[in-house]
C-alpha cells in the first residue's frame, strides 16, 4: 500500500487518498493545479456510499463528482475549494449529522439539484463564483445561507425547506429563481441584496417571509405565490412589506390577500378584548371579514343583502297581519322591503305612500301611529343595514374587476 498522494491521485484511488488527510490530498491537488484546467483529474465518487467525513480545506482542482452519493456521516466541506464543476446532484446527506460547506469557494458551476439534506445544512459565507442550482432539493432541517455570495444565477426552483431558511446578509449578484419553492417554516432574507431579477412565482410560504430590510434592485415577482396565515407578533409587519411589493407590481389580487393577512395578524396580537378601547375596532374588523372577506367577496354581501331583504319583508308582513308562508304575504310587504333596500327611497314621498297605504292603511281617515312607528322603524333599520351591504357589494365588484 502506497502513501504517495501523487500516485494515489494518478490511480484515482480517492478514498485512500482522502484517508491520508488534507495535507496529502492538497499535495496532489497543487500538482494538478499546475496543469491546464482541461487536463486536471476528475474526482469520481458519484453513486457511492462515502464514509470519509472531513473534507474541510481540501482542494478539488478538476471536476468533483459526488452525484447520487450517500454520505454515511457528517459531510464536512468547510473552507473547501472547488476549482471546476462541483457535482452533488441527487446526493443524500444523513439526518444524524450536518452538511457543512461554510466558507467554501466554488470557482466554477455547482450543482446541488435534487439533493436531500435530512439534517442541518450550512452554506454560510460560501462564495459561488459561477451559477449554482439547488433545483428540487429538500432541506429537512435548518438551511443556513447567511452571508453567502452568489455572483451568478442561482436556481432554488422546486426547493423544499422544512426548517428555517436563512438568507440573511446574502448577496445575489445575478438572477435568483425560487419558482414553486416551498417554505414550511421561517424564511429570513434580512439585509440580503438582490441585484438581478428575483422571482418567487408559484412559491408557498407557511409563514410570512422576512423581507423588511431586504434590498431589491428590481422589484421581486410573487405571481401566484401562496402566503398562508401565521399568527405571530411580528407577522403583520412582514405581510405589510409583502403588500408593498404587490402594490408596486400592480398585483391587485395579491394586494387584497396580503391586506387581509396583515389585518388578521394585527388583530391577533395588537387588539385585545381585555382593552375596552379596542372593542369597536375588533367588532368592525370581524364583521368586515365575515361580511365581505375584507372586500374580496361579492357573494357574501349579496347573500347578506338578500337575507336583509327577506327579513325586512317578513317583518312588514307581520306588521300587516300576515303570518303564513312567504308566498302568502301581501304585495306591499315585498314592495316596502325592496324600496328600503335602495338608499333614501323608502324615505321619499312615493316610498312612504306605498308603505303607508299598503301596510298601515288609515281607518276612518285616521292613521295608526303605532303601526306607522313600527313601519318606519323597520324601514330605517333595513335602510342602514342595506347601505352597508350595498357598499361592500360595490367594493367587491370593484376589486374583482379592477385592472390597475
Amino acid at each position: 500500500m502506497t502513501n504517495d498522494p501523487i500516485k494515489l491521485g494518478g490511480e484515482a484511488r480517492w478514498p485512500e487518498l482522502a484517508a491520508l488527510g488534507r495535507d496529502a490530498w492538497n499535495t496532489w491537488a497543487d500538482s494538478e493545479l499546475k496543469k491546464p484546467k482541461a487536463q486536471r483529474g476528475t474526482v469520481e465518487l458519484g453513486g457511492r456510499e462515502i464514509a470519509h467525513t472531513n473534507w474541510g480545506g481540501f482542494k478539488f482542482p478538476g471536476p468533483a463528482h459526488f452525484n447520487n452519493a450517500t454520505f454515511l456521516g457528517e459531510a464536512h466541506f468547510a473552507k473547501t475549494q472547488f476549482f471546476a464543476l462541483a457535482w452533488f446532484a441527487g446526493s443524500a446527506f444523513p439526518k444524524s449529522s450536518s452538511a457543512t460547506f461554510q466558507d467554501a469557494t466554488f470557482l466554477d458551476r455547482a450543482d446541488f439539484s435534487d439533493c436531500v439534506f435530512d439534517g442541518l445544512s450550512f452554506f454560510n459565507n460560501v462564495q459561488f463564483e459561477s451559477d449554482v442550482s439547488f433545483n428540487g432539493s429538500r432541506f429537512k432541517g435548518f438551511a443556513h445561507f447567511y452571508g453567502a455570495v452568489f455572483k451568478d444565477a442561482v436556481d432554488f426552483c422546486r426547493a423544499w425547506f422544512g426548517g428555517n431558511a436563512g438568507f440573511g446578509n446574502t448577496v445575489f449578484s445575478a438572477d435568483a429563481r425560487f419558482l414553486n419553492a416551498q417554505f414550511h417554516s421561517t424564511a429570513t432574507f434580512d439585509q440580503a441584496n438582490f441585484d438581478g431579477t428575483t422571482r418567487f412565482d408559484g412559491a408557498r410560504f407557511e409563514q410570512p417571509p422576512n423581507f423588511t430590510t431586504t434590498n431589491f434592485k428590481h422589484g421581486p415577482s410573487f405571481l401566484d405565490t401562496i402566503f398562508a396565515f401565521y399568527n405571530a407578533s411580528d407577522a403583520h409587519v412582514f405581510y405589510r412589506r409583502l403588500k408593498k411589493f404587490a402594490i408596486d407590481a400592480h398585483d391587485h389580487q395579491s394586494e387584497l390577500g396580503l391586506f387581509a393577512l396583515e389585518t388578521k395578524a394585527r388583530r391577533g396580537h395588537h387588539l385585545k378584548w381585555t382593552r375596552p378601547r379596542d372593542w369597536l375596532e375588533l367588532v368592525l374588523n370581524h364583521l368586515y371579514e365575515i361580511a365581505s372577506d375584507y372586500g374580496r367577496s361579492v357573494l357574501r354581501p349579496l347573500v347578506a343583502l338578500t337575507l336583509t331583504f327577506l327579513l325586512a319583508a317578513w317583518q312588514f308582513a307581520l306588521l300587516a297581519g300576515q303570518s303564513g308562508a312567504p308566498w302568502t304575504w301581501i304585495g306591499p310587504a315585498w314592495v316596502a322591503a325592496f324600496v328600503n333596500l335602495l338608499p333614501f327611497a323608502g324615505q321619499s314621498t312615493i316610498g312612504r305612500q306605498v308603505m303607508e297605504t299598503g301596510i298601515c292603511p288609515q281607518v276612518n281617515a285616521v292613521s295608526n301611529p303605532y303601526c306607522l312607528a313600527r313601519l318606519y322603524g323597520i324601514g330605517v333599520i333595513e335602510g342602514v343595514v342595506a347601505v352597508v351591504f350595498l357598499f361592500l357589494l360595490v367594493l367587491g365588484l370593484r376589486n374583482l374587476f379592477r385592472i390597475k
